[in-house]
């Protein structure tokens, strides 16, 4: 799945030996969906994208001189799976190291400063966005991928979603939550899901710091988790990091 109108990367290169297209952790390509006449060698095309309806296409890697935009296309393990001990670190998935290379924790460490990081959460994937964005920004982001803001519903599922804002950001990043269509003031429980709209109810979880929700200055209707995993109502103008589950 990608966006329409837009050519993204594949984890495909020949940067090594010219003409032999191997995968970025390569490994040979048992399969190819090059289009008509592609690869075609040309000069410095050493990466692949994908062309809407026509298939794969070699290309500078800089993508530079393409009219359509060039965005990614990033590869997640499949449910209950994870790339950890595969041999790869995967610095961008929160790995500080891997055990199919060296002594490494079980969980591969917990890499910080990362540009993104993935888990596979008690009931869903979630990804973690180190890149700031406005909260309907960030919610926009997580519905393109097939997802929505992480909407932690249990003590275990906030501790998980909160190891990951740990590894994008030491400060707040936005989660699910908001006021913004029917106005709650203080009342935790009030706060809505953004995929339904129906509100978290008194007997849901919330984990909301002390004396918060306040709605101060009139217009924090929207949720960031801050560091220990505790929810903060917060304008929703801000820049923040943001995290999706999926």
């Amino acid at each position: 799945m990608h966006v329409a109108g837009t050519a993204p990367w594949l984890g495909i290169v020949d940067a090594q030996l010219e003409g032999t297209f191997v995968t970025v952790t390569g490994e040979p390509l048992l399969a190819n969906q090059f289009a008509i006449g592609q690869p075609d060698g040309g000069l410095n095309q050493a990466c692949v994208c994908l062309r809407e309806n026509a298939g794969w296409r070699d290309f500078p890697c800089s993508g530079q001189g393409d009219t359509i935009p060039i965005t990614a296309l990033c590869e997640l393990p499949p449910v209950g799976r994870s790339f950890c001990g595969d041999g790869v670190v995967q610095p961008g998935l929160g790995e500080a190291c891997d055990p199919g290379l060296s002594a490494c924790a079980a969980d591969c460490g917990s890499a910080t400063n990362t540009t993104a990081a993935f888990a596979q959460g008690p009931a869903s994937v979630i990804l973690a966005f180190a890149e700031v964005r406005t909260f309907s920004s960030a919610l926009g982001s997580c519905q393109a991928l097939g997802g929505e803001l992480a909407m932690p519903t249990s003590a275990a599922e906030n501790v998980a979603v909160d190891q990951l804002r740990s590894r994008v950001t030491a400060g707040g990043a936005w989660i699910g939550f908001s006021d913004q269509v029917t106005e709650v003031n203080d009342n935790d429980a009030g706060f809505q899901r953004v995929d339904t709209g129906q509100p978290i109810g008194p007997s849901g979880f919330t984990a909301f710091d002390f004396n918060q929700p306040d709605n101060a200055r009139g217009d924090q209707d929207c949720v960031e988790m801050k560091p220990a995993g505790v929810w903060n109502d917060e304008s929703c103008g801000p820049d923040r990091s943001f995290i999706c589950q999926l």
